[in-house]
């Protein structure tokens, strides 16, 4: 599903792979095929960037709900997202899910939130040097927009 809502003067976008109920919720799943990595919310220090990369892995689910929600209306505490693996050789509910706050005990959303603020507020001002990441090298392997932010050269 193509999404886009506009939120203090900015359009954001994205293409959803697939939006179902799971367990009564609404879930946003992601198509991967590549291994997952670890990682751990708990460790998520939002005013401590350095903690971004460990704890969250990717910025893409929390996207995908901070998008949905405004796109929508949608509460965005009713709403899960995980990504499912496809290159598994059984996958089950329980483990496609990887970004589910009923499990993860807390809902991590409006600490997501305040990283996409953060960072729009970065990439928006001129005065503010900005960085994709602490781990260039991890972070920006795949990302289809190292030309345009200028991280090519690790490639």
């Amino acid at each position: 599903s193509d999404l886009s809502a506009e939120v203090d003067g900015f359009r954001f976008t994205g293409r959803l792979d697939r939006i179902e109920r799971r367990n009564g919720r609404l879930t946003i799943l992601d198509y991967k095929t590549g291994r997952l990595k670890r990682i751990s919310y708990r460790k998520l220090i939002p005013e401590d960037r350095s903690t971004w990369q460990g704890a969250i892995g990717s910025l893409q689910l929390p996207y995908y709900i901070y998008l949905y929600s405004h796109a929508t209306g949608a509460d965005p505490a009713e709403i899960d997202a995980g990504y499912l693996h496809l290159g598994s050789t059984g996958m089950s509910p329980e483990c496609e899910v990887l970004f589910d706050r009923e499990h993860d005990g807390e809902d991590m959303y409006p600490a997501f939130e305040r990283i996409i603020r953060t960072l729009v507020a970065e990439i928006t001002d001129p005065a503010v040097p900005f960085s994709p990441a602490e781990d260039l090298a991890s972070a920006c392997e795949y990302c289809e927009f190292a030309t345009l932010c200028g991280t090519r050269w690790l490639q």
